[in-house]
């Protein structure tokens, strides 16, 4: 099959880690080895993880970390891809059967290390605003597949609501939904306040979504830790 113009560095036989972060965002990302089967144009075939991947994954966006040895030292790679699809009878060269899951590329790589996906805490210069209506919300954390807020509200946010959000990134509005997770009061906050701290999943992420905040999240966490301000 034709290799990826958009992985042109990665290539069947090579080992990628694929990065989990469970939907709670309370416990901390984790890595799933992996091996890449074959590469064909903006999909890819992977063997199965351990703890293994499931149907009920099926749509998820994940970030996929490779390294690469260059002239004086070993880079990290990341790229975002979307699990599309489990092959139950997946036929390797010595003509054995495995599972293999199938993801579609949804970016091209780009120098990274381990934080690419995961959770950063953007300043308040980060060049990203989270908008619900005409409402800003304050952003606590935010990652390729979801964002932590606070806010006031009354009502208040309540799990499984369905938000019409936009996120500012740079000069690019991206209009995005995403479903309140948990919902819960800040310590030592009374609830007369009605501020709250919101948990919130991505839905329906699409290509410049996707892009465009990978690339911000990447520039912030370049920063925080310039600054020596983001946790390694």
């Amino acid at each position: 099959m034709e290799k990826s113009r958009d992985v042109p560095i990665i290539r069947p036989g090579s080992s990628v880690d694929i990065v989990w972060e469970d939907d709670s965002g309370r416990t901390p990302s984790r890595l799933l080895p992996s091996m890449v089967y074959d590469i064909d144009r903006n999909r890819m075939i992977l063997s199965q993880t351990m703890p293994p991947l499931t149907r009920s994954h099926l749509g998820t966006i994940l970030a996929l970390t490779y390294l690469k040895r260059e002239e004086r030292h070993i880079q990290r790679y990341g790229f975002s891809a979307r699990f599309v699809d489990i092959l139950l009878e997946y036929s390797l060269v010595s003509t054995e059967k495995v599972i293999a899951l199938v993801f579609e590329i949804h970016s091209k790589p780009e120098a990274a290390n381990l934080r690419w996906h995961y959770r950063v805490k953007p300043p308040a210069d980060s060049g990203l605003m989270l908008l619900l209506g005409e409402e800003k919300m304050s952003v606590i954390d935010i990652s390729l597949s979801g964002v932590r807020f606070s806010h006031i509200r009354k009502p208040p946010f309540k799990a499984g609501e369905i938000l019409s959000l936009t996120l500012v990134v740079g000069r690019n509005p991206l209009e995005i939904d995403a479903r309140v997770l948990t919902a819960w009061l800040p310590s030592g906050i009374g609830s007369a306040s009605g501020l709250q701290h919101v948990r919130a999943k991505f839905l329906n992420s699409y290509k410049e979504f996707e892009y465009l905040l990978g690339k911000q999240i990447f520039t912030i966490d370049r920063q925080l830790l310039a600054k020596g301000q983001q946790v390694p």
